[in-house]
């Protein structure tokens, strides 16, 4: 299992793959989001976002996660932005920095 946590402007969020070591594609990942400005919190469960090698069969590369809430789609990248879309429309995009191997 291991975390990160990603601050931007208006949140903190801690990602937790809850999947072993080297599991490129976990299925099994945790986000706490809070809203810096108001204290509210999110938890939400998801999954990796990971590119195809050429085969089209082997993850090759690790993009971020996505999680799901409703109508809701939140994606946390690997290049330290969030998206948050509602109906495939980004309603907030905020890039911030990571801080890996928080404790959990």
């Amino acid at each position: 299992m291991s975390a990160a946590e990603l601050t931007t402007k208006t949140y903190s969020i801690i990602v937790t793959e809850n999947c072993g070591e080297g599991d490129v594609a976990c299925q099994d990942v945790s986000y706490v989001g809070t809203n810096r400005l108001n204290g509210k919190t999110i938890h939400l469960k998801g999954r990796t976002l990971v590119a195809m090698c050429k085969d089209g069969v082997t993850p090759c590369h690790h993009q971020g996660y996505e999680f799901r809430n409703g109508k809701y789609v939140y994606v946390v990248a690997d290049q330290g932005w969030l998206e948050i879309s509602r109906n495939d429309k980004v309603i907030l995009y905020e890039a911030g920095e990571w801080k890996r191997d928080t404790p959990n």
